[in-house]
């Protein structure tokens, strides 16, 4: 960003989706970092 923040994202994709694309979920949760869920999160979505 213009201003020095960064943005981080982790994707799952399915091993063809280039050849054969898929439709999206996006889940945005702002400061992550805090959220009492994020190590729960973290070992159900490595």
């Amino acid at each position: 960003m213009s201003d020095g923040t960064k943005i981080a994202a982790r994707m799952w994709l399915p091993e063809d989706a280039e050849s054969n694309p898929v439709p999206v979920l996006m889940d945005y949760i702002t400061y992550r970092k805090r959220d009492s869920a994020l190590f729960y999160h973290q070992t159900i979505y490595p």
